[in-house]
């Protein structure tokens, strides 16, 4: 059977390990044969694709390199100091596809794909367009304070409303239409990358308009929704588990995300063993950061402002409904 559409996944050498077990995680939860996966490394060659080769072909996972010349250009706009610039090249991935490829799921290298794939290729989408859930600043925009007052100015600056950002981690695209989305997100960044904090995820959500068509929370469960709510508790589990922030589950198995979200990484570690990948684990005071993070928003959330905890948890519902 020919291949109509794509998993994609974009990654230098340095973040295959986690990348390769999202790429896993895809594999063990799509039963269609139209499906294509696949990893680009941004800065690998043939030879090194090859080298590991074996294992992808195992779980027919294709690797290959993924030159993308273009992001030179984007360095001096690049604005997100969490994100490799090298995480740019996602808007390129359509480049690196066969032409019979109709849609491509992007993911990024921190999901944990834990429920049926197959259906989301089927999914209605704007003609020539995308489809994407919303980010956890969302949950925040109705209140009051410094920090909602932050990030409607944060989403005013992008020419955005309340509620209209997405989160760029998962994102359906017809391959019809990505090429006209990239492009433009790339124009704005280079145009106005002081506003663009999160680089690539801010182009794409000053450009999308109604192009843009929304996924449910189901396909792009964020670390700030799971401090809020475990779905699980009200009967929903979601279908793909994002591990925005730090630490990662496999740096530090700690509230919201404990062991049994490494299932993946356990299994691509072993199948990558003794092929010299290695995953740089963050410093002691960069974890200690993160946690220290997490827990303070946590105490925030149940002390000082209950009143948050409530209502955010009532959209972060909607949002898995919808």
């Amino acid at each position: 059977m020919a291949f109509k559409h794509a998993v994609v996944l974009i990654c230098d050498k340095n973040f295959f390990l986690p990348t390769f077990a999202s790429a896993l995680s895809a594999r063990r939860h799509l039963t269609r044969g139209d499906v294509l996966i696949r990893i680009l490394v941004t800065d690998a060659d043939a030879a090194w694709c090859e080298r590991l080769g074996a294992a992808g072909r195992a779980k027919t996972i294709s690797i290959m390199p993924a030159p993308v010349s273009e992001i030179a250009a984007l360095q001096p706009h690049h604005r997100d100091r969490y994100l490799p610039v090298a995480a740019l090249s996602r808007f390129w991935v359509d480049r690196f596809l066969e032409p019979e490829i109709e849609r491509f799921l992007y993911l990024d290298g921190d999901v944990l794909v834990d429920g049926d794939l197959d259906e989301i290729f089927s999914a209605i989408m704007p003609a020539g367009g995308m489809l994407a859930a919303s980010d956890t600043v969302c949950l925040c925009l109705n209140e009051l304070g410094p920090g909602p007052k932050r990030e409607q100015a944060y989403l005013q600056s992008l020419g955005l409303d309340n509620g209209e950002y997405f989160n760029s981690g998962v994102i359906l695209a017809s391959r019809d239409g990505w090429r006209a989305i990239a492009d433009d997100a790339v124009a704005f960044l280079i145009a106005n990358g002081e506003v663009c904090r999160s680089s690539d995820q801010s182009a794409l959500n000053a450009v999308a308009g109604d192009r843009l068509g929304r996924l449910s929370l189901r396909w792009n469960y964020q670390s700030d929704h799971m401090t809020l709510l475990d779905p699980r508790t009200i009967g929903i589990k979601p279908v793909i588990w994002h591990f925005t922030g730090a630490p990662k589950p496999w740096h530090c198995a700690d509230w919201p995300w404990d062991e049994s979200f490494n299932w993946a990484y356990r299994d691509a570690e072993k199948l990558l063993d003794g092929l010299g990948i290695a995953n740089p684990r963050p410093s002691a005071a960069q974890l200690d950061a993160g946690l220290a993070h997490r827990r303070r928003a946590r105490k925030r959330l149940q002390w000082l402002y209950p009143w948050r905890r409530l209502t955010r948890r009532k959209a972060i519902r909607a949002q898995l409904a919808g």
